[in-house]
């Protein structure tokens, strides 16, 4: 039986697709200009998984906060 191992860090075009955004709008998402934060290695950004996951937890929350509030 063979396990998948998750990452913990994905490069800008798999993150992008993880969110199902285009890279550009990704961009626009991270820090500081948006609420995504990322870490620069030389030339490149890394997007930790947990970071993805705590922005669509916290999208997902306002959502269903903006619901309750109808």
């Amino acid at each position: 039986m063979k396990t998948e191992v998750q990452p913990l860090a994905h490069k800008t075009s798999a993150a992008a697709r993880i969110l199902s955004v285009s890279t550009r709008t990704l961009y626009d998402l991270t820090a500081p200009r948006g609420p995504i934060r990322a870490v620069r290695i030389k030339k490149g950004l890394l997007y930790p998984h947990s970071e993805l996951e705590r922005f669509l937890a916290e999208g997902l929350a306002a959502c269903v906060s903006e619901e309750g509030q109808k």
